[in-house]
């Protein structure tokens, strides 16, 4: 289950029928396209379809920027850093 995603912070739970995944969504800016919106959507689907089974926490990061360049999307979790 995806919860819709406001401005600003987003706290997400996804539900496993055994585990959940806790997804923390914070989202720098809004994103200009649908398309933009709907990638994130999908991201999260398969975050949840390959890692439903575990207890980790993931903190992702999406559409920011650093030093004027985007950097879309980042995941962070206990061990690793993505981008």
């Amino acid at each position: 289950m995806l919860l819709l995603l406001s401005r600003r912070v987003q706290k997400c739970r996804f539900q496993a029928t055994e585990a959940a995944v806790i997804v923390q969504l914070w989202i720098g800016q809004e994103f200009d396209t649908s398309h933009a919106r709907k990638a994130l959507h999908n991201f999260l689907n398969e975050m949840q379809a390959r890692f439903g089974q575990n207890d980790d926490v993931y903190l992702v990061l999406a559409n920011f920027y650093i030093y004027g360049c985007q950097v879309d999307p980042t995941v962070l979790k206990r061990d690793a850093t993505v981008l």
